[in-house]
Parts: C-alpha cells; structure tokens; sequence
C-alpha cells in the first residue's frame, strides 16, 4: 500500500499550473490527499477554477477536503508521511507561524505536525521579504518544518515578492522524509 502526502493548495492562483505536475508525479509514488483553503477555490483571473479542481481530484482520485472537520481527521490516518503546501500565501505562512488553524489548510498541517510529520512549505507570496519574514523565520527554526527553495520573481516590479520553485517540491520532501533542509534556502 502506499504511503500518503497531503498536499495543501492556498491562494496564488497564478501558480496554479505549476502544481499539477508536481501532483501527478507524486502520485506516482504517494496516495495524495488534497486540501484546499476557501480562497483558493474561488474564481480568479489566472486559471478556470472549476477546470483545476476537476484537474486536481483526477489526479489524486480524491475529493478535495475543504473543511476544518475534514482536515482535522487527517491526523488519523497512520499512512501520511508529509504535508505539503504549495502555493503556500503569505497569509497561510503568518497563520502556521502564529498558530493560527482557521482554514483547512492550516488545520491540516497543525494536526500532522502534532504527530511529528513533516510539512514541506513551498512559499508564493508578494511580501515575503516584508511583512511575512518575521514569519519565515519563525518557520525556518521550527521542527519538521521545510521550505522550498525560493527566490524572487520580479525584483524590479516586486521587490519583495518571492516564489518557490516547484521544480524543487519533490526533491525537497525527499530531504523532509529523512530530516533534512535542501540547500540553498534562498536562490538566484
């Protein structure tokens, strides 16, 4: 039987496309459990929402947990190795930060991480060397917490906005399944 991950999908619609991939691939390897965060499933100007959620429950077989109690009984399940989270918001990472566990997502990932699994954060948000890296750091020295690789996106327009690359979400939950933080962190 395979193991588990889930694989939790915030806000940044513009990334969407970015994460089916990955999906695909780790099913490959993984039963994926999808979660997703209420604003991440409402129409946007980046993609057809309704097109990848169909895309996103074809991929993993599953329906998409989109409740506090859905996600709170994920830490039943004794086959989950990670949580993943990708596109993860600046908004979602102040919330893990803080210990703040409204949203599916955020739930999700509270109730693996009190079962010391491991969560692989891939981080897309325009405040990331702003507002939220006081809470970037919190996470960087917290247990069983990873990141993606990052860098910024477009530093002229953005100064301050950073994305993960996604290329790397696989490679860095390999590291997370044994202990480890890929490095470099913060890429160019």
């Amino acid at each position: 039987m395979k193991k588990s991950v889930v694989f939790c999908i915030t806000g940044a619609p513009s990334n969407f496309e970015k994460v089916l991939p990955v999906i695909e691939t780790l099913a490959e390897r993984f039963e994926v459990i999808p979660v997703m965060s209420s604003s991440a499933a409402a129409p946007n100007r980046f993609c057809d929402i309704e097109k990848f959620i169909a895309r996103v429950r074809e991929l993993t077989r599953h329906n998409i947990i989109h409740t506090l109690q859905g996600a709170e009984l994920l830490s039943q399940n004794k086959d989950i190795v990670a949580s993943l989270v990708a596109p993860a918001t600046g908004t979602t990472v102040a919330k893990i930060a803080n210990a703040i566990n409204d949203t599916p997502v955020c739930l999700a990932v509270k109730a693996l991480l009190r079962n010391s699994i491991p969560c692989v954060i891939g981080i897309s948000s325009n405040d990331c060397l702003s507002g939220n890296a006081e809470n970037i750091g919190k996470l960087l020295n917290r247990k069983n917490i990873y990141f993606v690789p990052f860098a910024q996106d477009n530093p002229l327009e953005k100064p301050f906005s950073c994305v993960c690359d996604f290329n790397l979400i696989e490679k860095t939950l390999e590291s997370a399944l044994i202990g480890k933080q890929i490095q470099p962190i913060i890429y160019h």
